[in-house]
């Protein structure tokens, strides 16, 4: 865990995009529980306006978002925006969905977690790049 001289918790802010609202709203509450601050959208655009609103975020997003622009779209688009932009992951169809996963790997996106994930391992690939922001 990060911490400054002054005890205040500087853990990474947590962007969640995920339209499935009970899945969405659970990995917040742990993350919370780990101490994290989150932020949780449900749309692609609600996803990129929080994004340009913290773009230091660590963005943990859902590659098959609907109604609107994909997952893969809100990749692209917050890569645009901020080409260091620290993202993972995560979708419940990795076959179907490969080609485009594997291109936003190569494009720098952090890791591709398979639902369903145990939670601590998102943790862990949060603490890997959390120093990085």
């Amino acid at each position: 865990m990060k911490a400054s001289n002054n005890g205040v918790n500087n853990k990474s802010h947590i962007l969640i995009v995920d339209d499935n609202v009970a899945f969405c709203d659970t990995l917040k509450s742990f993350l919370e529980a780990k101490s994290y601050p989150v932020t949780r959208v449900y749309s692609s655009l609600e996803a990129i306006i929080a994004f340009k609103q913290d773009p230091r975020s660590v963005v943990v997003l859902d590659m098959k978002l609907e109604p609107g622009i994909s997952g893969a779209d809100v990749y692209f688009t917050i890569k645009s925006l901020e080409p260091e932009a620290r993202v993972i992951l995560m979708t419940a169809y990795r076959q179907e969905m490969d080609p485009i996963i594997e291109d936003a790997l190569r494009r720098g996106a952090r890791a591709c977690l398979n639902k369903p994930f145990d939670p601590d391992e998102l943790i862990r690939v949060i603490e890997e790049i959390g120093d990085e922001g």
